[in-house]
């Protein structure tokens, strides 16, 4: 039913069709049926891909004229925005104070150069900790002395452009490093999920059918009580255990007793 998929080059994948075309076939329905499935095997696969797989994708960003990247296609949220520097990475420091650029005549954001007040600062190649710079000669560039500025630079989001925009001051040349959560389902390929959510998907989609039915509370109530079972294989699956959950297993049950 579930085949690997060659273009992926990887093992242990199936493709997003597959998993709809299992659940076809697991119902006994027609082909008519299946963007309807495919709709209820986009919101399993994003559960999965957002709770439970947890995949950063990276990329490295120029930036525009007025000192902002553009964020992907595909950006959803993000995890770290930085710098890399002698194979480290320097994060960023929002700071919500930064304006944003504002259209031009012509409809394009204006040059935020010419509204520079403070000289294009550079990341310096020296440890994290003495990453401070106050703009005047070498005063607060080591640790302990009065610092104006983490060394690295400041940004802040332009939801309304989708973009990242960052002060004046850092140099036109910075690339940002860029680590996000993607949206994985991919419009012009085909979408490609581990082989451990395959079943899930599928649970999913018949938990989804049967709700939207006219099947009797029972069978809906068995029909999601499944999908649950198998949400659960697929974190045993996909988690590894932690700290955390061993003090969670141990507290378990505990009760403090009472004064007396």
């Amino acid at each position: 039913m579930s085949t690997i998929v060659k273009d992926t080059k990887q093992r242990g994948f199936v493709t997003l069709d597959s998993c709809i075309r299992g659940a076809l076939m697991s119902a006994g329905a027609d082909v008519e049926h299946y963007e309807r499935y495919k709709h209820f095997a986009i919101k399993a696969f994003r559960k999965f891909h957002f709770d439970l797989a947890q995949e950063v994708k990276t990329v490295k960003l120029t930036l525009t004229a007025w000192k902002a990247v553009e964020l992907p296609e595909d950006y959803v949220d993000w995890a770290m925005i930085g710098v890399v520097v002698n194979n480290q990475i320097r994060v960023f420091t929002h700071d919500d104070r930064i304006p944003i650029a504002q259209d031009d005549e012509d409809g394009y954001p204006e040059d935020l150069a010419s509204l520079e007040t403070l000289p294009e600062t550079e990341v310096l190649d020296t440890p994290e900790n003495v990453q401070f710079w106050t703009g005047s000669q070498e005063v607060g560039q080591l640790y302990g002395l009065v610092a104006k500025s983490n060394g690295n630079g400041y940004y802040k989001f332009n939801t309304e452009r989708r973009e990242i925009q960052f002060a004046p001051s850092i140099k036109s040349d910075t690339v940002v490093y860029l680590e996000y959560i993607a949206d994985a389902i991919n419009p012009c390929e085909q979408s490609v999920v581990h082989v451990y959510a395959a079943e899930f998907i599928e649970r999913y989609i018949h938990w989804q059918r049967i709700t939207f039915s006219k099947a009797s509370l029972g069978e809906k109530q068995m029909a999601k009580e499944n999908m649950a079972k198998e949400w659960l294989t697929l974190q045993n699956r996909t988690q590894k255990i932690t700290v955390d959950d061993v003090l969670d297993c141990a507290r378990n049950g505990y009760k403090m007793s009472p004064w007396i």
